[in-house]
């Protein structure tokens, strides 16, 4: 969930069977909510793990990772200029598509050693320059690491 800076909320979802990123947004501190509207493009990637996030320019941010072919993943972005009433084409961020499913990713969860399903975790944030900063768990290289990307979206 985000609010922007005159009392929007925008709340997040994934479609059913983790077929779309959805938001949903609110005038009126909670009390009603628009209809979903349907973020990513594609209809049969599954979606998940979405951010979303507002920088000081009223800018709304949303990623989310997608799985075209259920073995490997991008990561994915798209703004809004106007609080939430349309957004911009999506775009990859992750740059490289990442495929978890190696020998190194696939052993024991011991102290030190990586977690097999590397996690699905994320993370978006606006800073005070207006900047979105998305971390991931990307795999590109066969092992888990942590990536990250900057995106700059233009009035």
């Amino acid at each position: 969930m985000a609010v922007d800076g005159k009392d929007r909320l925008f709340w997040l979802c994934i479609a059913d069977k983790f077929n779309g990123v959805l938001v949903q947004r609110s005038d009126n501190r909670g009390e009603s909510w628009s209809q979903p509207r349907r973020l990513n493009r594609s209809e049969t990637a599954h979606s998940f793990t979405p951010s979303i996030t507002v920088n000081k320019d009223g800018v709304i941010g949303v990623s989310w990772y997608e799985i075209p072919d259920k073995s490997c993943f991008d990561v994915y972005f798209t703004a809004s200029l106007d609080s939430g009433k349309t957004f911009l084409p999506e775009v990859r961020v992750s740059g490289v598509t990442s495929c978890p499913d190696t020998p190194e990713n696939k052993g024991a969860f011991d102290p030190g050693t990586t977690f097999g399903a590397g996690g699905d975790y994320s993370g978006l944030v606006a800073t005070a320059d207006g900047l979105f900063h998305i971390v991931w768990s990307d795999a590109r290289t066969g092992i888990y690491q942590l990536r990250t990307a900057t995106v700059s979206v233009k009035r």
